[in-house]
């Protein structure tokens, strides 16, 4: 899944936007959007007709914590020296 993280209100109207006039096939990408410098006055946004969920990082972090930690801990004991890994 495709989630967008954006600093502040102007940037995510103007990516709305730009991504509105281009008719991307691929919006479909984009899954959700999360605002870490500012709380958003809205929890959706429409993108291409299409409406799509738009956090605070505050709600971000707890939908995190009301989920177990049992998925990380099995993808973290997977995981060898060699294998390339991101923790956002």
């Amino acid at each position: 899944a495709g989630v967008v993280v954006i600093e502040d209100q102007n940037k995510l109207d103007r990516l709305v936007k730009a991504l509105n006039e281009r008719k991307d096939p691929k919006k479909a990408r984009v899954k959700a959007f999360v605002a870490y410098g500012f709380t958003p006055a809205t929890s959706e946004v429409e993108l291409q007709g299409e409406k799509r969920q738009l956090l605070s990082w505050q709600a971000l972090t707890d939908l995190g914590e009301k989920e177990p930690d049992s998925e990380l801990n099995a993808r973290t004991d997977a995981l060898s020296p060699a294998h390339c890994a991101a923790l956002v």
